[in-house]
């Protein structure tokens, strides 16, 4: 049985953005996409987060886990995710240490460590969205759908065509419970976690620009969509990781 890396997405995603990941990992860890839990207006990060981190230990490692979901605590895992979903993996991580299950290392790719990492336009972008939030963002799905529909098949990459995909098939409400989360979230400045923890962000970053801290590995041609755009330099560093440790 080879270790899980659990990987969560990020706002507007689903499990065809790890899609690089888990087909160029496969050989070496079970990828898996934990399904989305549905956010509530009580959630903030931590407690959606959380609630994330039952959910995978319900469906992986409890005597509920069904025969073909089922993994080896003994084995550890790792943990990472998109964005958002980058936010959520070591709070998901820490909590099934707490199970008993080792986390070998967590990877993040275009993730705030806190609060001010994210780009205030963007911040202020959401809450001019979450006004009106059925309307605002149903709009942005409408708009994604249209752009699929009528554009000419060789106008948009590939990479743009399955991010509007993605967006077209994400709930309105998700998407409004997602980024009212991020505009209110007040992270826990004197929290520690005790697992490696690994970083990557993109120079061309306008959602989570690039710190430069010691901790954090740059990729000079990526942005915020990465994991579509640079998937196999991202499988790249997990190998290295995985296969050196």
């Amino acid at each position: 049985m080879k270790i899980p890396l659990f990987l969560f997405p990020g706002l507007a995603c689903n499990e065809r953005l790890f899609a690089t990941q888990r087909d160029g990992l496969n050989n070496i860890l079970n990828v898996i996409i934990p399904e989305w839990v549905r956010p509530t207006s009580k959630d903030q990060v931590e407690s959606f987060a959380l609630r994330w981190a039952e959910s995978v230990w319900e469906t992986y490692y409890s005597e509920n886990a069904c025969s073909e979901n089922r993994q080896d605590p003994a084995l550890g895992c790792y943990v990472g995710g998109h964005s958002f979903g980058g936010i959520c993996a070591p709070i998901v991580g820490e909590f099934l240490e707490k199970k008993g299950v080792k986390v070998h290392a967590c990877f993040r790719f275009a993730s705030a460590d806190k609060p001010e990492d994210i780009s205030w336009k963007w911040l202020i972008l959401g809450r001019l969205l979450n006004i009106f939030p059925d309307g605002a963002w149903l709009t942005i799905k409408t708009f994604c759908f249209l752009r699929l529909r009528f554009t000419p098949e060789n106008a948009i990459s590939d990479a743009k065509k399955e991010m509007y995909r993605q967006i077209v098939e994400t709930p309105v409400r998700r998407s409004f419970h997602v980024v009212r989360m991020m505009y209110s979230w007040k992270r826990n400045k004197e929290r520690k976690f005790q697992f490696p923890m690994f970083c990557i962000r993109g120079k061309k970053d306008s959602v989570v620009p690039p710190q430069k801290r010691e901790s954090e590995v740059i990729l000079p041609h990526a942005g915020h969509g990465m994991c579509l755009t640079q998937g196999a330099k991202l499988n790249d560093f997990i190998r290295k990781f995985v296969m050196n440790t």
